[in-house]
């Protein structure tokens, strides 16, 4: 099993947090700002059947599925 680095959780982390946690900060704010902004919005309905994984996830032959279920339902 994976574990996290000893410095991101205390155990023996010397100088690394202090060093990492600027930068934690700035991020976080960039991140606080992005999400306030509004979002997109698309011209037509959107299903989304899926993430960003690379392959056997199983989208490929979800997609088809959705599609031919919502051609039946008009």
């Amino acid at each position: 099993m994976m574990r996290a680095p000893a410095f991101l959780t205390g155990d023996r982390g010397g100088i690394m947090p202090l060093l990492l946690s600027p930068l934690a900060a700035d991020y976080a704010a960039a991140t606080a700002r992005r999400m306030r902004r509004p979002g997109w919005q698309a011209p037509v309905p959107v299903i989304c059947c899926g993430n960003a994984t690379a392959g056997g996830a199983g989208k490929t032959t979800v997609a088809p599925d959705i599609g031919q279920r919502l051609a039946h339902r008009g």
